[in-house]
C-alpha cells in the first residue's frame, strides 16, 4: 500500500529548488540580462505575448518530435548525457530534457550544434543537440557549447529561442526580432559566461564561440558579433567567479556547494546603475568576508563580478 503524498513538503521542495536555481544563476549571469528577463516574465506587459508563445509551444513540440527530433535512447547517447549532467552540476542547475537531431534535421541546416528551447515559465525546457557534430569537437570546446546552452536555459532564455523559432515557422520573424532586440542584445553574455565556466579555458571558449556563431541557423536570435562577445569573455575570465570555477575543475572530486560559490563572489556594495539596480563597485574595504575554502585559488587582483558587469554595461551604452 502506497503512503500518502505530503503535498505541502513537495511544494516546499519545489520552491526551494527554484530559489536555489535563481541564486545560482546570480553567481555568473550578466546583471542587466537577469533583470530584463525577470521583468519580461513577471510584468503585466509581458504576459500577453508570453501566454501566446506558451500555447504555441505545445504545437511546435509535437511538430518537432514528428520527424526532426528524437529521444536519447541509444547506448551511444550516454556519454553526451553524462557530460550534460556534469556541466549542470557545475552550474548548480537542473538538467533539462534532451532532444537529439534526426539525420534529416541535421541535413536541413536548420539547427545549430546546441539549441536551447523552453516555454516562458521554464517548466518545460529542452536542449536540442547535434550529437554527431558535438562529438567532433575537442572536449573543452564541447563543454563550452553544452555550458552555453545550459546557461541560456538557466537564465530563462529558452523562451527567446522558442519565440524566434515560432516566428520563423509562422513567417513573422521581422516584427518579433524588433520587439525582442533589447533582450537578445544582452542575453548572449550570460550564456557565454556559463560556457566559459564549463570549459575552464578562455582560448577554447573563444574557439567554440566562433564555431557556435558559424553554425547558428538563420532563425536564431541575432546576438552581438564575435568581437564584442570575445572581449566580454576575456574580462569575465579575470573575475573571482571564473577563477573560482577554474580552481574547482583542478580539484577533482571536490564538491563545491552553492553557499561557497556565493561567498566567493560576495563583493562590495555597488552604486545604482541601469534600471535602478547595482552596476559599479564600491571601495574595497566594504567587501563581505569569505571563507578560505570559498576563495581558494582566487588571485588577490581578481575582478569582482560587479566590475565586470559595469564595464560591459558601459561598453554597450546601457544606462
Amino acid at each position: 500500500m502506497h503512503s500518502p503524498i505530503d503535498l505541502s513538503r513537495y511544494i516546499q521542495r519545489r520552491h526551494f529548488r527554484a530559489y536555489e536555481r535563481d541564486m545560482a544563476r546570480s553567481t555568473y549571469g550578466y546583471g542587466v540580462d537577469l533583470r530584463r528577463t525577470r521583468w519580461l516574465t513577471t510584468s503585466l506587459a509581458g504576459q500577453t505575448p508570453l501566454r501566446a508563445l506558451e500555447h504555441a509551444w505545445f504545437a511546435v513540440a509535437d511538430e518537432l518530435m514528428a520527424g526532426e527530433l528524437r529521444f536519447p535512447a541509444d547506448s551511444g547517447d550516454i556519454p553526451i548525457l553524462s557530460e550534460i549532467v556534469e556541466v549542470a552540476k557545475l552550474l548548480h542547475t537542473t538538467p533539462p530534457a534532451i532532444r537529439l537531431l534526426t539525420p534529416a534535421a541535421r541535413r536541413s541546416g536548420d539547427w545549430g550544434l546546441v539549441t536551447p528551447l523552453g516555454d516562458p515559465r521554464g517548466s518545460d525546457e529542452w536542449l536540442v543537440l547535434d550529437v554527431e557534430a558535438l562529438e567532433r569537437q575537442p572536449p573543452a570546446e564541447r563543454a563550452f557549447l553544452l555550458g552555453m546552452g545550459l546557461g541560456h536555459l538557466h537564465c530563462g532564455h529558452g523562451a527567446l529561442f522558442l519565440a524566434h523559432l515560432v516566428a520563423h515557422r509562422r513567417r513573422g520573424h521581422r516584427v518579433l526580432r524588433a520587439i525582442l532586440r533589447p533582450w537578445v542584445r544582452v542575453a548572449a553574455f550570460s550564456g557565454d559566461r556559463a560556457g566559459l565556466l564549463a570549459a575552464g579555458d578562455l582560448r577554447a571558449a573563444i574557439a567554440a564561440l566562433d564555431t557556435s556563431i558559424a553554425t547558428s541557423p538563420k532563425w536564431a536570435p541575432r546576438f552581438p558579433p564575435l568581437e564584442v562577445r570575445a572581449v566580454a569573455l576575456e574580462e569575465f575570465s579575470e573575475t573571482t567567479v571564473a577563477a573560482r570555477f577554474r580552481a574547482r575543475k583542478r580539484r577533482d572530486g571536490h564538491e563545491i556547494t552553492l553557499e561557497e560559490d556565493l561567498q566567493a563572489i560576495a563583493g562590495p556594495p555597488k552604486t545604482p546603475g541601469e534600471d535602478g539596480e547595482d552596476a559599479t563597485e564600491a571601495p574595497p574595504g566594504d567587501s563581505a568576508p569569505a571563507s578560505d575554502e570559498a576563495t581558494a585559488g582566487v588571485p588577490d587582483d581578481a575582478w569582482t563580478l560587479a566590475r565586470c558587469d559595469h564595464r560591459l554595461t558601459t561598453r554597450l551604452g546601457l544606462f
